[in-house]
């Protein structure tokens, strides 16, 4: 497995990659997030509030344990990435996807989001970098970001 490159989070921040015992957490977070999801013309996630149950269910949270362990090697594999606060409960997160096709291997898609509580403290910069340096040190040669129209901090 591939170590994250140490970057500094602003205090009391930290930015870590995502275990098995991390998943029912992030799902939790996720889904905590979704009643803000596109309130105000800010998305967090591509698909309305109403219809985010569906992402949530356990055979999801099985396919995201399962994707989480596959190797780099594999299509389909994912890698987490959390942002936590001084109490270590999550405020943020980036997952990294791997394609479904062997031929992709040499690329991810990047999703990325804070919680707005914690937005516009650097926190997105840290974790983006953070991912860029995983991304690198596991030979990983392109990384795809899709933004949001409207998200004019991601824009910049």
């Amino acid at each position: 497995m591939v170590s994250v490159v140490a970057v500094k989070a602003p205090p009391p921040y930290r930015i870590r990659l995502a275990e098995d015992a991390d998943v029912a957490p992030w799902r939790a977070y996720l889904q905590g997030t979704m009643e803000d999801n596109g309130r105000d013309g800010a998305y967090f996630a591509p698909f309305a509030r109403e219809d985010h149950a569906s992402r949530f269910t356990p055979q999801k949270l099985a396919e995201t344990r399962d994707a989480l362990a596959r190797p780099l090697t594999e299509p389909g594999w994912r890698r987490g990435f959390l942002v936590l606060d001084a109490a270590e409960a999550i405020v943020g997160s980036a997952d990294l996807n791997g394609g479904s096709l062997r031929s992709d291997l040499h690329r991810c898609s990047l999703g990325i989001g804070l919680s707005r509580p914690h937005q516009g403290k650097g926190l997105g910069e840290a974790l983006l970098r953070a991912t860029i340096d995983w991304a690198k040190g596991a030979g990983l040669r392109y990384m795809d970001l899709g933004v949001f129209a409207g998200n004019t901090r991601a824009e910049a």
